[in-house]
C-alpha cells in the first residue's frame, strides 16, 4: 500500500494555487505559518490509502527525535487530525526546531496506545471488526539553513515544501478461498475457520526508512504474544463450490511463522479422546460431499445432526510477512482430516479412507501490488501438496 503524507512547514504567506491537478492548495494563516501539519498528497495513492486518510475526523500518531536518536521525544504519540481530508493539525502546535534535524515516526489508527516502540495489537475475533494497521518512518528532516548542526538530507523549502510519509500496513492480509477440482463430486461448505495462529502481538518500528517500496524493509518488527490458540470465524451461506471462490472476509492478522504439524497432541499421552484438538495451524470447513451422479450422500446428510462434517486442512509452514496478502486456496475434493485424531495412534485420519487430499495452495503478492508509477506488479505463487 502506498500512502503519501507531507508534513508541510507553511509559508508566513498565503500558499499560491497550484498546477498540478493532483495537488490541493490551501490558505494557512499567519498563526501557524512555522508549524509542523500534516496534509495528504494524491499523486498515485492508492484506494487503499484513500480509505485511510481522505475523510474528516481522519488521524494518525506521531514520534518525532532529534535526528539520529530515539533518547529525548521532541514530541511523541501526538494526534493529527484533519477536518477536511486533506490537511492534519494537532491540538498543541509544534514548530520546526532551529538547531536539531528531525525523524518521524507515524502510525494508525490513532486509537492505538502506547508509543512508537511498543504497540500492542490484539485482533478481533471477527473480520469485520479487525484493523488495518500502517506505519511510517522517515529521517533526517528539516530546515534548509540550520543556525547550527548539520545540514539535512531533506530540507524544507520553498521548493522541497514538506516531509513525505510513506504508510505500509503492518499486518497480514489473508484470504480463505475453496474449489472441488473433482468433477465426480458435488462439495457444499457451509462454515470456514482459521484456528491456531497468534491473535496478539507487539509492533516495534525497525530502523529503516520506509521511503519508497523496498521489499527488504516490510519485515517490520513484530513479536508475537499469548498462545498460538487464535480461532477465526468465516461464517458463509452454504453453497457448492467448484472453480476457487473467496469465502467470508479478508482478515488482517499478526505477522507469524505458521509450523506445519501433521499428528495431534493428546491431553493425556497414550490415552487420546475424541475432542484432543490439532494444535498447528489450519483451516477447518464443515462440509457435506455427494456423488455427482446420483447425488448420494458420500459424506454428511440432505438435514439433520449430522448433515456437516468438520473436515481439516492443516496449513503448511509459512513465514507472514507485513504488508503481505496470502490466499489459501483449499481444494475439498480429498474431504480433508477429522478434526480430531479417531484412532489411537498419532497420525491424522483422512475423513475419506482411499482418497487423495488435495488441500491447500497458497498465492503471495504485496497487499497493494502497485509500483510508484501506478503499475501493477507480478504474484508470486506457492503450490503446496501433502
Amino acid at each position: 500500500m502506498k500512502k503519501n503524507l507531507w508534513i508541510f512547514a507553511a509559508a508566513a504567506v498565503a500558499l499560491a494555487a497550484c498546477s498540478n491537478d493532483d495537488t490541493i492548495s490551501e490558505n494557512i494563516g499567519f498563526d501557524d505559518a512555522s508549524a509542523i501539519s500534516f496534509r495528504a498528497f494524491t499523486n498515485n495513492m492508492t484506494r487503499a490509502a484513500a480509505a485511510h486518510f481522505d475523510e474528516p475526523n481522519d488521524n494518525f500518531k506521531v514520534t518525532a527525535f532529534a535526528q539520529g536518536t530515539t533518547s529525548t521525544a521532541y514530541f511523541a504519540n501526538v494526534t493529527f487530525t484533519t477536518t477536511d481530508g486533506t490537511t492534519f493539525t494537532s491540538p498543541t502546535k509544534y514548530y520546526w526546531p532551529s538547531g536539531n534535524n528531525l525523524d518521524f515516526y507515524a502510525w494508525a489508527p490513532a486509537s492505538l496506545s502506547n508509543a512508537y516502540n511498543s504497540i500492542p495489537v490484539t485482533v478481533a475475533d471477527a473480520a469485520a471488526d479487525q484493523i488495518d494497521f500502517v506505519y511510517a518512518a522517515t529521517k533526517d528532516w528539516g530546515k534548509a539553513t540550520l543556525q547550527e548542526g548539520t545540514a539535512a538530507t531533506h530540507s524544507i523549502s520553498t521548493t522541497v515544501p514538506g516531509v513525505t510519509l510513506n504508510f505500509r500496513h503492518a499486518e497480514s492480509k489473508i484470504i480463505i478461498q475453496l474449489k472441488n477440482s473433482n468433477s465426480n463430486v458435488a462439495v457444499t461448505a457451509n462454515n470456514v475457520t482459521l484456528k491456531n495462529v497468534y491473535g496478539a502481538g507487539t509492533f516495534v518500528f525497525a530502523d529503516a526508512n520506509t521511503d519508497g517500496k523496498d521489499n527488504a524493509l516490510l519485515t517490520g518488527g513484530w513479536t508475537p504474544s499469548g498462545d498460538a490458540d487464535a480461532v477465526y470465524s468465516q461464517d458463509i451461506t452454504a453453497a457448492t463450490f467448484t472453480s476457487a471462490t473467496a469465502v467470508g472476509t479478508d482478515m488482517k492478522l499478526i505477522p507469524q511463522v505458521l509450523t506445519a504439524g501433521d499428528t495431534y497432541t493428546a491431553e493425556t499421552p497414550g490415552n487420546p479422546a475424541v475432542d484432543d484438538e490439532f494444535t498447528a495451524p489450519c483451516i477447518t470447513v464443515a462440509l457435506k460431499i455427494q456423488n455427482s451422479g446420483d447425488n448420494a450422500y458420500i459424506l454428511g446428510a440432505a438435514s439433520g445432526e449430522n448433515e456437516y462434517v468438520t473436515a481439516m486442512f492443516p496449513l503448511p509452514t509459512t513465514t507472514w510477512v507485513p504488508g503481505k496478502q496470502y490466499t489459501y486456496v483449499v481444494d475439498l475434493a480429498g474431504g480433508g482430516y477429522y478434526p480430531a485424531n479417531h484412532d489411537t495412534d498419532a497420525a491424522l485420519d483422512p475423513i475419506l479412507e482411499g482418497a487423495e487430499i488435495k488441500f491447500v495452495s497458497v498465492t503471495v503478492d504485496d497487499w497493494s501490488p502497485y509500483d510508484a508509477d501506478g503499475t501493477e506488479e507480478g504474484v508470486q505463487d506457492i503450490d503446496v501438496a501433502m
